[in-house]
């Protein structure tokens, strides 16, 4: 089950080839044992517990990568302090995953189904921390927009990267949060890219060498959906005509996905409009001539973390 990596590094393949609601984690065997992420399922985390947990890290709130924490207790949790918050309240979850607007009859069954559960947070990472195990050490690395307090891990000495949700996969960067943010993802980006690492291993992809191209066409998809968004608009659209036209999901098998649908939309669009390409009038969103979208740093980004 635990597939070895490095010389006390192992991946913890999340069930059902990792898609949501399972994902990746990892499994450090240093004089302090570490789970990485706790969202690999049943079985894969009845392999760690039998090797043993003294901490668990979550690299951000998402519950396809915090649900099975509370199956390791006592072990402590750590996470970064933007997002300790909705791992150790269920209000708090809610509120930055942008689920409340469902209302409670809709996001009840959904959190019941997935399985969440409040965790504590004992420990508040910041970036640039070296993390020493014992044996085998970790810097952290604050990569915040896909959530604020978004986290990868760099075992330096090992040449991996574990960079979570920044996840190389097909579908590109995901930001249908309302705390997420399309400027600071493309920055995290750019940053893990620029990171020595022998080989990624994502919440949701890998191992896969580690390589810039695999980072920037990631990164492309981003401007993929600009294009999309632009093209779709024609003579004025409504929001609601973009979210119906699935220019992202394609379709929407549950029902937050719409809701992830229209909170990227709407991201898009501000970004857009930021630029000067878009417009609204009427309550129709409009193209206007200008130059493509800029980059913005992201805000509250730990320094020494990137």
């Amino acid at each position: 089950m635990l597939q070895p990596l490095g010389r006390r590094v192992y991946l913890v393949p999340g069930a059902g080839r990792a898609r949501f609601p399972y994902a990746n984690g990892l499994y450090v065997r240093g004089d302090v044992r570490v789970l990485i992420d706790a969202g690999a399922g049943p079985e894969a985390l009845g392999a760690v517990r039998r090797e043993g947990v003294d901490v668990v890290i979550n690299t951000h709130y998402h519950i396809d990568h915090v649900r099975g924490s509370h199956l390791l207790a006592p072990a402590p949790v750590w996470a970064h302090r933007l997002d300790a918050p909705a791992i150790q309240d269920r209000a708090a979850y809610l509120r930055l995953t942008g689920l409340e607007r469902l209302g409670p009859a809709v996001y009840g069954p959904v959190l019941e189904s997935l399985g969440f559960k409040e965790a504590p947070v004992c420990r508040q990472l910041s970036g640039g921390e070296l993390l020493d195990f014992g044996g085998v050490s970790a810097r952290v690395i604050h990569a915040p927009g896909h959530t604020p307090g978004h986290l990868a891990l760099l075992f330096e000495g090992e040449g991996i990267l574990f960079s979570a949700d920044v996840d190389l996969t097909r579908f590109g960067p995901w930001y249908g949060n309302p705390a997420s943010d399309i400027g600071a993802f493309l920055c995290s980006i750019d940053l893990l890219a620029g990171l020595r690492a022998r080989v990624v291993v994502t919440g949701h992809s890998g191992p896969l060498p580690a390589s810039a191209e695999a980072f920037r066409a990631y990164a492309a998809r981003v401007e993929e959906r600009d294009r999309r968004i632009l093209e779709f608009l024609g003579r004025g659209r409504t929001l609601e005509e973009l979210v119906q036209a699935r220019l992202i999901y394609r379709r929407f098998p549950e029902p937050y996905c719409r809701l992830f649908e229209r909170v990227m939309v709407e991201k898009h669009l501000a970004r857009l409009a930021r630029a000067g390409m878009v417009r609204l009038e009427g309550g129709r969103w409009r193209r206007a001539g200008a130059p493509s979208p800029r980059r913005r740093p992201p805000a509250g980004r730990d320094a020494g973390g990137g």
